[in-house]
């Protein structure tokens, strides 16, 4: 519409009387000729434009009725008038538009159900409002208050019939909702929670198991299992973790040797219909490993007199008829491996402590508990070692040994394991039977130690190892291991090597357990080049790394 004034327009007043548009800011009188900058702008955002020169002045109210909204009876009639005044303080007749809203009808088409855990969700309804993207609402009720809900997106799926995304708690109950339509309730849903087609597969340990959920999709996968309950005897399971991305849940709290029914859901307040159908799960045993304390034993290495060390002479004269010697009687941990055969070889060409040394044996009094500990010692040692140069004293105070060092060959580090050793001196070959049989899958080796590093090499460590073996594909394999590594201590100093299994499913078949003075294992080659040991002519050894153990266990 236009206004005109031969004179010239001054003012131009705009009168709005709605309750919905002036509840949203737009002003009840505003001088369209002398509108404030926010004034302006709210005029604009809500489609009033107009024009103006000096004498006219031209108003499109066609995009501003759109907005004038109902509410309800009481409130259905608005009002928008005009008034012009020229310069010299004339004033036209008033225009006064009535305008009355009705009710627009919205009409719910349906309702997607929600999945558990599902954070979004759909309402399609139907109706012929314009821009009904821009003033729809939806509200949730939460502990008896209605709450704004987020709305996703507003798509128009055809004609007139429009989805409605918005966002939901995560979570198994059902929800209520309503829409909203410039601020009235026009409609009131129930989201009904359902749970997924899934299936679990299950791989039980001694005290916890793991639960895998097998879905269609990996985004389906990991919702399950953030939602998942587990039920074991009709009481709900304790989680020890999750892994969404796997698809896995661990739960915890068994007992060993156990049978269970186990159920699953995904509601929080299941009824009998809401669980998975009961799967009878078998944990597996907790077997402690043999004698872990070391107190049963058995005879080991027995030698009397066996010489230490050269011939020396008593004075300065070269008669060689001193000759010191040094006994064993020493005991090892019944059922246990040692490397005593290889170390003390009886079939040595020249029997002398300088190339025969005990590397394992039982230690009294000296442990972390009980009365018995177990030691192992890095040492030097040779099958074919040289006849040892006689001593000839070269003065006063005289030597009461023999301080000629021989070449010796050879080093081992002490080893303690599970099984059986042989050793052949005549093709220095030595054997390891050290995986047995072993039917459970525990969760980490531990135990108590001392260590003495080497003199000749002080940042040795001793050295724990566990290998658990399985059957995959036919072939006996390691699918769980770990290994500790042991570094100086002057006391008995707590230990733990924890173990990871990436075999889902796969049973033990076999167990390896061993323990070692150093680091540096291998073969009798690479353990003579890689392991240190110091002469000591007094004794008439030369000896490595020193490590204690005792009270050695499995954790299941």
């Amino acid at each position: 519409m236009a206004v005109t004034s031969s004179a010239g327009l001054s003012h131009l007043y705009l009168t709005v009387n709605s309750p919905y548009l002036n509840s949203v800011g737009i002003p009840r009188q505003a001088d369209l000729l002398a509108l404030s900058a926010e004034d302006a702008e709210i005029f604009s955002t809500y489609g009033l434009t107009w024009t103006s020169s000096p004498q006219r002045i031209d108003v499109d109210l066609s995009a501003f009725l759109g907005n004038f909204v109902f509410l309800n009876e009481a409130q259905a009639i608005s009002t928008i008038g005009l008034m012009a005044e020229d310069i010299d303080g004339r004033v036209g007749n008033p225009l006064m538009l009535t305008v009355e809203t009705q009710p627009m009808e919205i009409v719910v088409d349906s309702v997607s159900s929600a999945m558990v855990g599902a954070t979004t969700a759909v309402i399609r309804v139907a109706t012929l409002a314009d821009d009904f993207a821009s003033h729809v609402a939806v509200e949730l009720l939460d502990n008896g208050k209605w709450q704004s809900a987020e709305i996703i997106s507003v798509s128009e799926v055809s004609a007139g019939i429009y989805d409605i995304s918005f966002a939901i708690p995560p979570g198994s109950a059902d929800l209520n909702a309503r829409i909203l339509y410039c601020q009235e309730v026009r409609g009131e849903v129930g989201i009904t929670r359902f749970m997924p087609d899934f299936n679990l597969e299950f791989d039980a340990f001694a005290t916890y198991a793991r639960v895998k959920v097998i879905a269609d999709t990996p985004e389906l996968i990991s919702a399950v299992a953030k939602g998942l309950d587990i039920y074991l005897n009709g009481s709900r399971a304790s989680v020890l973790y999750r892994d969404p991305e796997e698809g896995m849940v661990v739960i915890t709290g068994l007992n060993p040797s156990t049978n269970y029914t186990l159920t699953a859901t995904m509601m929080r307040n299941p009824g009998k219909d809401d669980f998975t159908s009961p799967v009878r799960l078998s944990t597996e045993s907790a077997p402690a490993l043999p004698n872990d304390e070391f107190e049963h034993r058995k005879d080991g290495i027995s030698y009397k007199n066996l010489a230490s060390g050269g011939r020396y002479s008593q004075t300065t004269v070269a008669i060689f008829n001193w000759q010191n010697h040094q006994s064993f009687s020493l005991q090892v941990p019944r059922e246990w491996a040692n490397t005593n055969a290889k170390t003390f070889s009886t079939r040595a060409s020249n029997h002398n402590t300088w190339y025969m040394q005990p590397s394992v044996y039982s230690v009294p009094g000296d442990t972390e508990d009980a009365s018995f500990a177990v030691c192992l010692r890095s040492v030097a040692f040779d099958i074919d070692g040289a006849i040892i140069p006689d001593y000839t004293q070269t003065g006063q105070p005289y030597l009461q040994y023999s301080p000629v060092i021989p070449e010796i060959k050879s080093r081992a580090a002490g080893k303690l394991f599970l099984g059986s050793y042989s050793f052949n001196p005549l093709t220095m070959e030595e054997t390891y039977d050290d995986i047995v049989d072993w039917r459970s899958r525990p969760m980490s080796l531990n135990g108590y130690y001392k260590y003495n590093p080497s003199q000749a090499d002080t940042s040795d460590n001793g050295i724990a190892i566990i290998e658990v073996y399985g059957n995959i594909d036919g072939e006996t394999r390691v699918i769980g291991s770990a290994t500790a590594y042991l570094p100086v201590a002057n006391s008995y100093t707590a230990f733990k090597a924890s173990l990871t299994y990436d075999y889902f499913g796969v049973k033990a078949t076999g167990l390896k357990v061993m323990f070692a003075s150093s680091a540096a294992i291998g073969t009798i080659a690479e353990e003579s080049e890689a392991i240190a040991t110091s002469p000591d002519p007094v004794k008439g050894e030369s000896i490595g790394s020193t490590l204690w153990l005792d009270h050695v266990t499995l954790s299941y």
